[in-house]
């Protein structure tokens, strides 16, 4: 809830009574960079959407991360969602995630550690990795980079920033196959 007010949303519940179930409804103001570009990435893209990434999300704090995997799937992603680094361990090769929007605050092991491991594994070796964190100084940034990271973001995500970065990985992930050096050299710019 609070995640969404920063963005300037609501989230309202309803419920029909005891043993009925309840809905929720999540409400965001489309932004106008978003909105120019909903065409391009599908707003409304249906299952299977070519041009949609696979996203897997990694953060200890459950409201954020499903939050987070909601927004992404109204923009026509899938997205898979992991609150530990072990659970993202043995989720994320099968799930095989074009991007990885990984919390470095987490538990037993964190963010840095979770990325190499996750470079190491078929099916996340190839995936974009971006560090999303509330510690976003430059010896943070620098820590990121070493540790595989494409990019950072600190908390609370600026979702205009990173539908801009997702469309570029679709864009890129669109052309045709290039020699691009190693992926850890660069970052995401946007």
């Amino acid at each position: 809830r609070s995640l969404l007010k920063l963005h300037g949303g609501e989230v309202t519940a309803a419920s029909d009574g005891p043993g009925c179930g309840s809905t929720f409804r999540v409400t965001l103001q489309l932004s106008a960079r978003a909105a120019a570009a909903a065409p391009a990435i599908g707003t409304h893209a249906p299952q299977g959407n070519p041009a949609a990434l696979r996203i897997g999300v990694v953060d200890d704090n459950e409201d954020a991360a499903v939050t987070l995997a909601l927004l992404l799937e109204t923009l026509g992603h899938t997205v898979s969602v992991a609150h530990s680094a072990r659970a993202a361990l043995e989720a994320l090769p099968a799930f095989e995630p074009d991007v990885c929007l990984l919390d470095i605050g987490l538990p037993e092991m964190n963010g840095f550690e979770l990325a190499r491991a996750l470079r190491a594994r078929p099916g996340t070796d190839h995936a974009i990795l971006i560090a999303v964190t509330g510690y976003a100084q430059e010896k943070d940034r620098a820590e990121a980079r070493a540790a595989g990271f494409h990019d950072l973001f600190a908390k609370p995500v600026d979702l205009e920033v990173l539908g801009a970065a997702l469309v570029q990985i679709e864009r890129r992930r669109r052309q045709p196959a290039v020699r691009r050096g190693p992926r850890a050299s660069g970052r995401i710019c946007v």
